[in-house]
């Protein structure tokens, strides 16, 4: 029988594509440490880029659901980036509570306006 905690994580993987999909990056590390960015094309299309040589063109990637749960892992553990009040340090705890947050705010507001 599947457990409860394997669907989630099914959602939170996919909602980490959506997030993708919507034209933005993440950036994680490899098992060695290589930085790499990560992106999706408007067809579907999982990119990974080496940034150790920014140069180098990107290439295509097809993740599994492990290896998707890995980066949302080290999401975690990474400070967020966009929404942090400079001012009072008010924000989220994490980047993946603030890729969370601004994909579900999305996901809400499309489902307004196609009302």
């Amino acid at each position: 029988m599947r457990d409860s905690r394997f669907l989630e994580d099914i959602e939170d993987a996919a909602l980490l594509m959506q997030y993708l999909y919507e034209g933005n990056t993440v950036t994680v590390k490899n098992a060695i440490g290589v930085p790499l960015e990560i992106t999706m094309d408007e067809e579907g299309y999982i990119f990974q880029k080496n940034l150790n040589f920014p140069e180098s063109p990107r290439h295509l990637k097809a993740y599994q659901l492990p290896e998707w749960l890995g980066i949302i892992d080290q999401l975690k553990g990474q400070p967020e980036e966009n929404l942090a009040d400079a001012n009072t340090g008010n924000g989220f705890q994490n980047q993946w509570d603030e890729i969370r947050f601004i994909t579900l705010a999305n996901r809400s507001l499309r489902k307004v306006k196609n009302r």
